[in-house]
C-alpha cells in the first residue's frame, strides 16, 4: 500500500502543533506526505502522488481541504481513476469524519488507518458518496463539496467562528454549543438569534421541473448520510443522489421538533407540515440573494445568476 498523505498547516488542529503526525510518519516507507501552507500546491501534491501511483489519499485537514482535495481529483483529473480519500479530522469543522472517518487526533487517526491497511480486508470500509457540485455561473468548472447550506445555516457559521471558535472549542462541542444557543434563543428571545433565524426569499427548482420556492428559515443539500453531531436532517425518499431539506419561515415549536428534525421521526411528525420539507433530487437550482457555503466556505451568488447545484460525480472514502 503506497498512502499520499496530504497536511494542511493552516488547518485549525495542525496549528496547534504537527509534531505528533510527523511522529506517526517517521520511518514509513509507503508513505508519500506533503505539508502545505493552506492549499496552495494541492494540485502539484496529488500530481506527484499519481506519479507514484499511490492507492490511497489521507487528508489532514478539516472540510475545506477536502472539497479542495475532491474539486482537484474531479475536475483535473491527475488520476486515470481517483483513489479512496480517508479523512483525518484536522481541522475546525470536520463535518465529512461524522459520516466517513474518524473524530479524534490526526495522528492517532493516521496510526489506526495504517493499521487498518495492513489488512486487505480494509476494502471492506470502502462508501461511495455523491458530491455536490456547485456552479456559480454555467462558464465556470463546478466547485465539488459535501454540504450546501443557505441563510440561517450561513449566518450561523459567521456567528460560530467569531463567538464561539475563540473558545477553542471542538467541532462537535462548538456545533453543539450554537445549535443550543440559537434554538434557545428562538424560544426565549435574543438579539442574536434574532438576526441569525431569519428567512429568506428562495427559489428552488428541481431537475423534475417541480419547484419549492418561498421564505427559507433555511436549507441544505448533501450526499451525505451523517451530518455534525451524527445527525441525520433528511428523509424525503424520491430517487436522486442529494438530499435536499428546507424549513420554512416562520417556523413554529423549532425547540420541539429540533430532535425530530435531526435523529429521526421527522417522516413521520413533521412531513404533513408545510414548514419542513425533504426530498433527494439530482440536480437543483436556486435562486437567491445571500450569501452561502459550500463546506464551510462562504459564497455570494452573482446577481440573477442561479446556483446551479447537481450530483453527478461521487467520491469513493475509506471509512477506518
Amino acid at each position: 500500500m503506497r498512502v499520499g498523505l496530504i497536511s494542511n498547516l493552516r488547518s485549525q488542529r495542525n496549528k496547534r502543533g504537527i509534531a505528533p503526525l510527523r511522529e506517526a510518519v517517521a520511518g514509513r516507507d509507503g508513505v508519500l506526505h506533503r505539508e502545505l501552507n493552506g492549499i496552495d500546491g494541492l494540485a502539484q501534491a496529488l500530481e506527484d502522488f499519481a506519479a507514484a501511483e499511490v492507492d490511497l489519499i489521507a487528508v489532514n485537514g478539516g472540510d475545506g481541504t477536502v472539497q479542495a482535495t475532491a474539486s482537484i481529483l474531479i475536475n483535473e483529473r491527475p488520476f486515470a481513476e481517483a483513489p479512496p480519500l480517508a479523512v483525518l479530522s484536522g481541522g475546525m469543522t470536520n463535518m465529512i469524519a461524522e459520516d466517513v472517518g474518524r473524530r479524534g487526533k490526526p495522528a492517532a487517526n493516521l496510526r489506526r488507518l495504517l493499521r487498518v491497511l495492513e489488512d486487505e480486508s480494509w476494502r471492506s470500509g470502502l462508501v461511495e458518496r455523491p458530491m455536490v457540485g456547485m456552479r456559480l455561473t454555467p462558464q465556470v468548472p463546478a466547485i465539488y463539496g459535501t454540504f450546501f447550506g443557505t441563510s440561517a445555516i450561513y449566518r450561523a457559521i459567521l456567528y460560530t467562528r467569531q463567538a464561539i471558535h475563540p473558545m477553542k472549542l471542538e467541532s462537535n462541542l462548538a456545533a453543539g454549543f450554537t445549535l443550543a444557543r440559537l434554538l434557545l434563543g428562538r424560544t426565549f428571545g435574543g438579539g442574536s438569534t434574532e438576526r441569525i433565524l431569519r428567512g429568506e426569499e428562495i427559489a428552488v427548482r428541481f431537475g423534475d421541473g417541480t419547484e419549492d420556492n418561498g421564505r427559507h428559515l433555511l436549507s441544505l443539500v448533501t450526499g451525505m448520510e451523517r451530518l455534525i453531531l451524527r445527525s441525520r436532517p433528511f428523509w424525503g425518499q424520491e430517487g436522486g443522489a442529494l438530499h435536499y431539506t428546507r424549513i420554512a419561515d416562520p417556523a413554529p415549536r423549532l425547540l420541539r421538533n429540533g430532535c425530530r428534525l435531526l435523529y429521526g421521526g421527522a417522516e413521520r411528525d413533521l412531513q404533513p407540515e408545510a414548514t419542513y420539507f425533504s426530498r433527494k433530487a439530482d440536480s437543483m437550482t436556486f435562486n437567491l440573494s445571500e450569501a452561502f457555503t459550500l463546506d464551510g466556505e462562504l459564497f455570494t451568488p452573482e446577481p440573477g445568476v442561479p446556483v446551479a447545484l447537481s450530483g453527478d460525480k461521487t467520491i469513493t472514502f475509506l471509512g477506518y
